[in-house]
């Protein structure tokens, strides 16, 4: 970011209420960083739900380890589509580079919004299960 002028988006470590705001954008060398508070109410099932207690275990060979909940799905996809909202506030730059499998909707939740820039996906978490 400091060099190419990227701009990283995030979560805080503050919990927030869900409505809408401008993408936080703090200056960083050429680049920005914005953090964004994640809903309060969906951040339980989003990350230690469906991402870390479906995804996860489904991602590493893990089938047994593998909790599935309606709920938790709901909120995946609620904090995806919020994430998404924010994003598009920088919808004038090249690309897209979506990084963890905690988003692996949002390259199409960007899209559904009328961002049509390339959109490209990795995910190169290793080591154990994150907490």
């Amino acid at each position: 970011m400091e060099r190419s002028g990227a701009v990283w988006i995030g979560s805080s470590e503050t919990r927030g209420d869900g409505i809408d705001r401008p993408l936080p954008l703090v200056p960083t060398g050429a680049g920005h960083v914005a953090r964004l508070d994640l809903p309060v109410a969906d951040n339980p099932g989003y990350f230690r739900g469906y991402s870390n207690s479906t995804l996860w275990p489904a991602l590493h060979s893990l089938p047994d380890r593998m909790s599935v909940s309606d709920e938790d799905y709901g909120s995946y996809r609620r904090i995806n589509d919020f994430i998404a909202r924010a994003a598009f506030d920088v919808r004038d730059r090249d690309a897209f580079w979506v990084h963890d499998y905690h988003l692996l909707p949002l390259g199409a939740d960007l899209h559904d919004l009328g961002i049509e820039r390339p959109t490209g996906f990795s995910s190169i978490r290793r080591g154990p299960h994150p907490t």
